[in-house]
């Protein structure tokens, strides 16, 4: 994996807790889903 993206995805940080929240959310909802 390129260091390119991480450190771009550095540069913004409100951006990645947001993409985090919204992983760990769908994560949350997909684990539900599936029991």
């Amino acid at each position: 994996m390129p260091r390119r993206f991480h450190d771009a995805e550095e540069l913004l940080p409100p951006a990645t807790l947001t993409r985090r929240a919204l992983s760990i959310i769908y994560d949350g909802l997909i684990s539900i889903a599936v029991l």
